[in-house]
């Protein structure tokens, strides 16, 4: 298989005074807005091209719905003649029919969850019914102390730097700072 070119990115100087940040934030900006235009043109294209092949698809759709019901009609008054023994399904010269039973599902009436576990209770039918225990976060983000030493979670936290320029939907956003303990849990973000 063939490998795909990497790209590197364009090294940028780091502006040494606050003009040379503001100058950097506004070509960040117009950069950024030409991408929405790009982006914009390309929605735009997709949608045309999507509303297009519905267009097109539309009588195509029909002409097939209709078809599939004439054959179902079909083969539903002919089920005895075309299934013998325990097929469930026919091979033609154009292709294959059959039927096909679908995954037993449970179905409770709408709103009736609360009488339906309450009468699996009362009956003592608990072994039909389902408890499930989940990590409450926001206890533990109360208590950060209570999880000190125990493998497989700690708390943590992210400062993000971001720059949003003028006249721009979307901003530009970087990790700087991550924390973990108990100074996440307090949200100390001095604290690194």
């Amino acid at each position: 298989m063939a490998r795909k070119p990497r790209l590197k990115a364009v090294a940028q100087a780091v502006p040494q005074t606050r003009e040379e940040a503001d100058r950097l934030l506004g070509e960040i900006g117009a950069l950024t807005r030409e991408v929405e235009r790009i982006e914009a043109d390309l929605t735009d294209t997709i949608a045309l091209a999507k509303e297009s092949a519905k267009e097109k698809a539309a009588p195509l759709a029909d002409a097939l719905k209709s078809k599939f019901a004439a054959l179902t009609a079909w083969a539903e008054s002919n089920k005895s003649e075309l299934l013998q023994g325990k097929r469930r399904s026919l091979t033609m010269t154009q292709g294959m029919i059959g039927w096909r039973w679908g995954n037993p599902a449970v179905k409770v009436g709408r709103g009736q969850d609360e009488a339906v576990v309450s009468t699996f209770s009362r009956l003592g039918l608990s072994d039909l019914l389902r408890v499930e225990t989940s990590l409450d976060r926001e206890a533990i983000l109360k208590r950060p102390e209570a999880i000190e030493g125990i493998a497989g979670i700690s708390i943590e936290q992210v400062e993000s730097f971001f720059a949003k320029p003028l006249d721009v939907k979307v901003e530009q956003t970087a990790t700087v700072v991550k924390l973990t303990g108990r100074e996440a849990a307090r949200g100390q973000a001095d604290a690194a």
